[in-house]
């Protein structure tokens, strides 16, 4: 949500995912296999019989208008009419899901579309993460999930885990419905790109006298199609006559239970004790990332029903003491507690608090206490850590928000920080809970998400937010007056764009220097603007994005962004055309 994600569009995508699960147990009404395929081939030579059958009862409580006879709605239709193995796959992929989602819906009294809205974020599965940071069924960004209560550490991710990410989607939902005054699909579109991005656009045509109702909306090509999306996969749910679309079976029932299990547990225990297999165990609670589950909670994990009393009986079985699987290690010399940490798949941080350590200082002879998974777990979980690493933060290269916590100062004020760091003070109150509460303890800790592509950086002061800058990497005979030189740049200013306090640089370090000629420099041509740069005017061609323009001129991607008034939930299209200051 609020971004602009990398969606699966093709069988072939789907089993890849697939592949990663050769060889293991899947559900039993879970995933596509192999073998499932030729299953669903077939299935595919005749229609599914509904008789106690989830789809119809999950269109019964439809309630929005599908506008399918709306060009954009037939043309999803159209689409997903000539991609029916496609279907068939991703709603035999939702199949343990769905069931407890649409329970969550009827709940709170939603419109029962919002059941096949993770079709169109992450084809339902709750794996999946985008190419910006957002992850699971719901594809929740991680500053939506800190605002909504959502829990992230290096155990778990809430935002995949099915209890949790539900939830907070529906919150969410339900707030950007009453935010929109009761208009569904102007929030369906806000949760694809933003409320801002909607809410933007409403007003760009209330002031031309245009309709402000999603279809008159100029939104992000994506968002455009979104809606349609929905409203098409709908259409077809609810009328299986006309739209003759093959889909697997859904039994309407519930498929998986939650239980509370109270404390931490070793997953591969967990699965043994319910009779299945970690790699069902690990896709029925994608939350946890780790072996077994966040020592400090939560505790739930979501089994089959039908195993769900024989978990509980051998649970209560099982002490406390012994639903971890521990080693001990004694130290040697030459031990480190990262070595130790690393090649035990844990962390310093969990070692220590285990362990009762002050520091990461250990001592030989000393004997420490290791959370040790079995050896099938142990390699599943390489291959889910792998998969984690790839889609997050853990890859410094990759786009995305990252997470800074702030310590406010005396002289702070949610103006000032949302000014530092390029957001809104409306994103700042949302993400710390911060109500109406205009004025800042100095002391406080506040979460703020920026931009992935400054994280290299500290922020710079307003002044020179806009000054086009590159990145240098300091060479051993370099000091930062020596830099200020050839870059016709003052100390003062590197370290005002660079947010240092002093001097002090080391050989390796990489720092923002400016482009061309500093702000104390009057020597500029007649063909320089405001901006320190040639003016060109750039018409944007199919499959250009800001990245490969800013590449492609030597220009941030915030630079261009500011140019040309574009927010961060906003896209660009062919045909637009964009303001560039060269150097």
């Amino acid at each position: 949500m609020c971004r602009k994600i990398i969606k699966l569009t093709a069988l072939a995508m789907l089993l890849v995912f697939f592949s990663t699960l050769d060889g293991c147990t899947g559900f039993q009404q879970g995933n596509a296999t192999k073998a499932s395929l030729g299953a669903e081939k077939k299935a595919a030579d005749s229609p599914v019989t509904h008789v106690g059958s989830l789809w119809p009862r999950i269109a019964r409580n439809f309630t929005l208008n599908h506008n399918s006879n709306n060009p954009e709605v037939q043309a999803q239709i159209k689409w997903y009419m000539h991609h029916q193995t496609y279907l068939y796959t991703m709603a035999q992929q939702a199949s343990p899901y769905m069931y407890y989602i649409f329970q969550q819906v009827r709940k709170r009294d939603l419109p029962g579309e919002l059941v096949l809205l993770p079709f169109i974020e992450s084809a339902y599965d709750p794996t999946e993460y985008s190419n910006v940071g957002a992850a699971g069924l719901w594809q929740i960004m991680p500053g939506t999930a800190t605002g909504f209560g959502v829990k992230e550490d290096w155990w778990y991710d809430g935002r995949r885990d099915i209890y949790a990410s539900t939830n907070a989607a529906l919150d969410y939902l339900t707030y950007l419905e009453n935010y929109f005054n009761g208009n569904w699909y102007l929030a369906i579109a806000a949760y694809d790109s933003g409320q801002g991005t909607v809410q933007h656009a409403i007003e760009r045509n209330a002031k031309r006298d245009k309709p402000t109702d999603f279809w008159a909306l100029h939104l992000p090509r994506e968002t455009q199609a979104y809606v349609p999306k929905l409203l098409a996969l709908a259409t077809i749910v609810a009328n299986p006559k006309k739209y003759p679309v093959k889909l697997p079976p859904l039994k309407n029932a519930p498929y998986i239970a939650e239980v509370n299990v109270g404390s931490q547990i070793d997953l591969a225990h967990a699965a043994k004790m319910a009779g299945i297999s970690t790699a069902e165990i690990y896709n029925l609670n994608p939350g946890y990332k780790r072996w077994a589950t966040d020592p400090t909670g939560p505790y739930h994990l979501f089994l089959p029903v039908d195993k769900v009393a024989k978990f509980e009986v051998n649970l209560a079985k099982l002490p406390k003491s012994q639903r971890v699987t521990w080693k001990r290690h004694t130290v040697k010399p030459g031990d480190t507690l990262q070595e130790i940490a690393k090649r035990s798949d844990t962390s310093t941080a969990i070692l220590r608090k285990i362990n009762h350590l002050p520091s990461n200082r250990i001592k030989v002879g000393s004997v420490l206490l290791i959370p040790l998974g079995t050896h099938n777990l142990a390699s599943y979980t390489v291959r889910q850590t792998s998969h984690y690493k790839r889609y997050t933060g853990y890859v410094p290269n990759l786009p995305g928000p990252k997470e800074i916590i702030h310590t406010v100062k005396a002289s702070d004020t949610l103006w000032t920080l949302a000014d530092r760091y390029d957001v809104k003070v409306s994103e700042i109150r949302f993400w710390n809970q911060l109500g109406n509460q205009k004025h800042l303890k100095a002391g406080t800790k506040l979460i703020i998400w920026v931009p992935k592509h400054r994280h290299h950086t500290q922020y710079a002061n307003t002044r020179y937010r806009h000054v086009p800058k590159t990145y240098y990497k300091v060479k051993a005979d370099d000091t930062l007056s020596r830099i200020a030189n050839r870059f016709h740049t003052t100390v003062g200013t590197l370290q005002t764009i660079n947010h240092k306090q002093d001097s002090t640089i080391h050989p390796g370090q990489v720092i923002l220097v400016p482009r061309h000629v500093s702000h104390a420099s009057n020597h500029r041509s007649h063909q320089t603007s405001k901006h320190q740069g040639l003016r060109v005017s750039y018409q944007v061609k199919k499959g250009d994005s800001l990245s490969r323009i800013g590449e492609h001129y030597g220009v941030s991607i915030a630079d261009l962004r500011h140019w040309n008034h574009l927010s961060r939930s906003q896209y660009i299209h062919p045909g637009q055309k964009l303001v560039i200051y060269r150097s």
